[in-house]
């Protein structure tokens, strides 16, 4: 008896989808779970079921002679081949029609897109094969090891197939983060990760919190693997423990701290930047600054802008001894204001806890944010002023609320979100006649939000520009699917000479230098050699102590002392103009 496939006409029967209801049963059984192998004359695959409603897994396969698929979605730059222009055969010699062969693009859990070349599309089979001797050609590189198949190119993941009935069927529904390329789907974007970049890459427990109070819009929470750019621009030590009291309304304390100089400059020559963080509330204020000695006017403007916003008035102000703080005309102001200064002991920043971490925050997550995009290191602060407004609506740990709805009272709106740094289309603004046929958006990047009107800030590199505009067309999905170099961003503040101002006064020391010199020298008194240690009761003062006596030791005790001096001329004068 022959076989009826030998002179089946399969092209008009697979049109109408009726292939299997056409043959006998006993041929059907046939034509499953057959071995396939490669002639020059024709393709012979490995399995060919008998297409049936439900899903099509795709096989790795090393028997067959190329990539086949069975369905046409996907296939690219596609041709269509006549009949018997290329015969798909199976080992008892029947054949199966090849309609149509291109380049199959397959979206993988990794995020990856694997391109398969040379892809025939088999309607007739129930299972799409991948040749693996094809991708080994292509550079990729195998492993089988315990019970599945894992393949990557160059380093970098792409799938795995489980062993499933005898065959490596590939893994096509648990979603993979590649950390190297981050790459995702396109069309199942892991949204957790996606809301982590929009907000400055904020960790899981705080997405969390802004899902469940009804923040950001429903979605079903997935953890995500590590994020390389969050380990190339956040690294801690472990925090201070001290805990002092809380204030009890807004504007009741206020945080202020100057970090800076940095390593590179802003655009705009900013060297600087200020923070003013309420106590209460932890919302905070942040101005880039191109010398220090603007703190003091930056303060007068945060001051006239909450006090007159909340109708209330600041109480207290805590900073470090710097000498910016300390100027006759700052601390004037704070008087006449009844603002009280509180001062942090000398070196002793962990008193002033809520600004250096403050900081440390703003400076971590722009470096977080500056990794992930190819904007220049100059841009870190527009960054800066985008994280600043992100963390106010953000939760945080040491307050119930956001900062955002306990300083308005509002809840905050996060819709409008976007990923610093991204690709967007922005309707053409820098040409003065435009061209009815030619594009009608530039290709920007996204880098901030204004204060003063509703929109975004876009930079159109072109030109070199920065201006506002309402809206885009954001690229954050393929942002996110861009290879990143990996590269850890050198942002730092640059430590500039001591500042701090010691608890004993400039006139202090010099009341005691004159009780020196008018008392006459003695003869030095035998000490005892043991070493000698200060009792922990003076705590910070002591260090302060110490830089008295430093300086007091560079004094000479004596008017001739002074005579023998390289300074003696300058000694002899001084004098001369007293007497």
């Amino acid at each position: 008896m022959s076989n009826p496939l030998s002179s089946y006409s399969l092209q008009s029967v697979l049109e109408k989808d009726k292939l299997k209801g056409s043959l006998p049963l006993e041929h059907l059984e046939d034509l499953e779970k057959k071995t396939f192998e490669i002639s020059s004359s024709g393709i012979y695959v490995i399995e060919v079921n008998v297409t049936t409603s439900g899903s099509t897994p795709w096989v790795l396969d090393t028997g067959c002679g190329a990539h086949i698929c069975v369905n046409v979605h996907g296939l690219n730059n596609s041709r269509t081949l006549e009949e018997g222009q290329v015969d798909l055969h199976v080992a008892n010699g029947a054949k199966v029609v090849a309609l149509a062969v291109g380049k199959f693009s397959l979206s993988l859990p990794s995020g990856m897109v694997l391109g398969l070349k040379n892809c025939y599309y088999v309607p007739a089979i129930n299972k799409n094969i991948i040749f693996i001797s094809c991708l080994d050609m292509e550079g990729f590189h195998f492993l089988i090891k315990n019970k599945c198949c894992s393949f990557d190119r160059d380093g970098v993941f792409y799938g795995s197939a489980p062993l499933e009935n005898g065959l490596y069927v590939l893994n096509q529904s648990m979603p993979v983060y590649n950390i190297r390329t981050k790459r995702f789907k396109s069309n199942d974007l892991n949204e957790a990760f996606l809301w982590h970049c929009r907000l400055g890459h904020i960790n899981e427990r705080r997405i969390q919190k802004l899902r469940n109070d009804g923040l950001l819009n429903s979605f079903d929470y997935e953890s995500y693997e590590t994020c390389e750019s969050c380990l190339l621009g956040k690294m801690t030590k472990a925090p201070f423990t001290g805990h002092s009291e809380r204030a009890s309304d807004l504007l009741g304390l206020i945080h202020i701290d100057v970090c800076g100089s940095m390593s590179t400059n802003a655009r705009g020559n900013y060297q600087y930047f200020i923070t003013f963080t309420d106590e209460f509330s932890r919302y905070g204020y942040v101005y880039l600054m191109k010398h220090k000695s603007e703190s003091f006017e930056k303060f007068k403007e945060f001051q006239n802008e909450v006090q007159n916003q909340l109708g209330k008035t600041i109480k207290a102000l805590r900073s470090d001894r710097g000498g910016e703080y300390l100027s006759q005309a700052f601390s004037d102001h704070l008087r006449e204001c009844g603002i009280v200064s509180q001062l942090t002991p000398p070196g002793t920043p962990q008193w002033n806890g809520v600004s250096e971490r403050r900081n440390r925050t703003l400076l971590d997550m722009v470096r977080s944010m500056m990794s992930h995009t190819d904007l220049l290191i100059s841009f870190w602060g527009y960054a800066l002023e985008t994280f600043a407004f992100m963390v106010n609506r953000c939760p945080s740990k040491s307050v119930e609320k956001t900062p955002y709805e306990m300083w308005t009272g509002k809840f905050p709106n996060l819709s409008f979100l976007k990923i610093w740094g991204c690709e967007a289309y922005v309707k053409r603004l820098f040409t003065d006649k435009l061209d009815k046929l030619g594009p009608k958006s530039d290709k920007c990047y996204f880098v901030g939000y204004p204060k003063e009107t509703k929109g975004y800030y876009f930079y159109y590199p072109t030109e070199n520009k920065v201006f506002v505009a309402r809206n885009g067309a954001f690229l954050e999905r393929e942002f996110l699917s861009k290879e990143t170099s990996g590269s850890k961003i050198l942002l730092e503040e640059v430590r500039e000479s001591q500042e701090d101002v010691p608890i004993f006064q400039e006139e202090h020391r010099l009341d005691l230098r004159r009780v020196v010199e008018s008392i006459p020298a003695e003869p030095e008194v035998r000490q005892s050699e043991r070493n000698r240690h200060e009792p922990d009761r003076f705590g910070e003062w002591v260090m302060d102590h110490h830089d008295l006596l430093i300086i007091e030791s560079d004094e000479h005790t004596s008017y001739g002392e002074a005579m023998m001096g390289p300074d003696s001329d300058k000694w002899l004068e001084a004098t001369n103009s007293e007497i």
